[in-house]
């Protein structure tokens, strides 16, 4: 049985650790390993923990979440495609649950009587919750790519020129039309590991 994450520290990587990155990869574990549970939460935790407390920002409240959404993974992981990736799921899954418990707030303090799930007031607050979600996460990403590759991202997309910023760094052209490059690759990669899909991402940004 999966222990409770609060015991458990920081993953530590070892050569030659188990691969553990899709569905198919840890039902083949499970079916051939009695420490197949320990090596996924081993694996997946802690950085599940770190997400949850970025997002919840609320120490009695995010262990729970990560709990709960452990709890809704076992229910769910063997109905999924062998090609599914763990971590984001997991990251979706948790997102998920801490929508509905703002939802859930969100309605028990409306004054309108109306809790239609239909309701505009609540597709507003869901939109409201996913995009301030989004930006905190977006946030993260970006304070992952290298500090010149940041700086150049962003004055791009304050429309500076390629011409202009030249002049303004004293950089040539194709290295800042790499790192421009780079930082969106690597700002999509981390979004998608945190369970974003493009169309989501183009939607609240």
């Amino acid at each position: 049985m999966l222990k409770h994450p609060g015991c458990y520290g920081p993953i530590q990587e070892k050569p030659g650790s188990i691969e553990l990155e899709t569905v198919g990869q840890l039902t083949a574990l499970v079916s051939g390993s009695e420490k197949a549970w320990e090596a996924f939460a081993d694996r997946y935790v802690a950085p599940l923990l770190a997400y949850a407390r970025r997002l919840v920002r609320d120490s009695n409240v995010y262990p729970d979440l990560v709990q709960d959404t452990f709890i809704r993974w076992m229910t769910r992981y063997q109905t999924l495609d062998p090609e599914t990736p763990i971590f984001p799921y997991l990251v979706t899954i948790c997102r998920n649950l801490w929508l509905d418990n703002l939802k859930r707030s969100s309605r028990d303090f409306t004054s309108t009587g109306d809790l239609s799930p239909a309701s505009s007031q609540e597709t507003d607050v869901e939109r409201e919750c996913l995009r301030s979600i989004f930006q905190r996460d977006f946030s993260h990403c970006l304070q992952r790519v290298p500090q010149e590759h940041r700086k150049l991202l962003a004055l791009s997309i304050e429309q500076w020129t390629i011409r202009e910023l030249e002049q303004l760094t004293g950089t040539a052209r194709s290295t800042i039309n790499d790192a421009v490059l780079r930082a969106k690759k690597a700002i999509k990669k981390c979004l998608a590991e945190l369970g974003w899909t493009e169309d989501e991402a183009r939607a609240l940004q």
